[in-house]
């Protein structure tokens, strides 16, 4: 793990937490937002998980392809 990386993790947010703490297998948006209690799939895909992607602590299972269910 970078030193980026690492800072941003003392950073998170408690939903960024919580979805990190669903990283052990891979799983749908909708069920991450179940597990944190998120509402709209949209809002929740911009502000928790694209940000995580980005830095590169948590990982899309297909990113070639963005609107993949999965």
């Amino acid at each position: 793990m970078s030193t980026a990386q690492v800072e941003l993790l003392a950073e998170l947010s408690e939903a960024h937490q919580a979805i990190m703490d669903c990283r052990d297998v891979p799983r749908r948006p909708t069920e991450i937002m179940a597990a944190i209690g998120g509402a709209n799939r949209g809002h929740f895909k911009k502000r928790n998980l694209e940000p995580l992607i980005r830095a590169g602590v948590a990982a899309a299972t297909h990113p070639d392809r963005a609107n993949h269910p999965n």
